[in-house]
């Protein structure tokens, strides 16, 4: 179980570690970097850091990411890493690896995304197939430990520009269990707490079906605007919604950005109808620097 505050330094001395033996050892061009800081009620923060470039002379993108956030006693952290093969310019075929730790899990994970660009009518179809080994912390009750699943997702995504200035997004995502999760998903239930969507935050509320919508809109050279919903059900019947509003503005190389997201979760009761997870809702805002070099 995870119950140290965020150690800052710790975060960034990760960060410039990764970078420093990144970019000398592929011979990276053109690396940009994305720093996000988080907010939201009951003393929920974060911080998240994204690295990416591309390998110089090959089709090939390298991706790094840290995340982590705290809310109360409970720390969640996320590492991974992406690689990114540009195909021709209309397919491209992504391997990702990433490992989540909470309250409850140690979660090892994979994903292959394959992202193809159609031309008649245009838009993007995008398949992510993943798997995800969940490895109980200390606080998982003995009785369950042979519950302990692996999960596997699938996603489709869909993506059109419709004009030069407005895109559109839509995304489902279908998970299945190797053992019925059920009993492990109530038991744990009354350890979570409410949270932004993002997937750090799916693997302790065991979702049955997620889906998306979205749509951006640049209604200046340097100025664009985002608007997104998504919802999840989970299986033990948790429905959880938010509703999402962004803007965007750059300056040279440099980008700065702004999210605000309201989140909604339905209660979850037990066999004897007791509450052990009430209804939450939250407002959580994102403050994001960026920068290409």
């Amino acid at each position: 179980m995870i119950q140290r505050p965020i150690d800052h330094r710790h975060t960034w001395r990760t960060i410039c570690l990764l970078a420093a033996s990144a970019w000398p050892t592929f011979g990276l061009a053109s690396p940009y970097i994305n720093i996000t800081f988080g907010s939201g009620p009951d003393g929920y923060h974060s911080q998240a850091v994204v690295l990416g470039a591309d390998i110089a002379k090959t089709p090939l993108h390298l991706g790094l990411n840290h995340f982590e956030s705290k809310a109360g006693d409970s720390v969640t952290r996320q590492q991974g890493a992406d690689l990114t093969w540009n195909i021709n310019d209309d397919l491209s075929v992504q391997a990702i690896a990433n490992r989540t730790e909470d309250a409850s899990f140690d979660i090892a994970g994979r994903e292959l995304e394959v992202s193809y660009d159609v031309t008649t009518p245009e838009f993007t179809v995008k398949l992510n197939l993943g798997s995800n080994d969940y490895r109980p912390s200390k606080t998982v009750p003995a009785a369950l430990l042979a519950r302990i699943p692996v999960q596997r997702q699938t996603q489709i995504s869909l993506s059109k520009k419709v004009t030069d200035a407005l895109a559109v997004n839509l995304s489902s995502t279908w998970y299945r269990y190797s053992t019925d999760p059920f009993a492990l998903a109530q038991a744990i239930a009354s350890r979570r707490r409410g949270a932004p969507p993002g997937p750090a935050f799916t693997f302790s509320a065991f979702p049955e079906h997620a889906w998306s919508a979205g749509l951006t809109w640049k209604f200046t050279l340097h100025t664009s605007a985002s608007l997104n919903a998504g919802t999840a059900k989970s299986v033990i019947d948790q429905r959880s919604d938010s509703v999402s509003a962004g803007l965007d503005h750059k300056v040279g190389a440099a980008t700065v950005g702004i999210k605000l997201t309201q989140s909604t979760s339905t209660e979850v009761r037990n066999a004897r109808n007791a509450v052990v997870m009430p209804a939450s809702r939250g407002s959580y805002a994102d403050i994001t620097f960026s920068y290409t070099f």
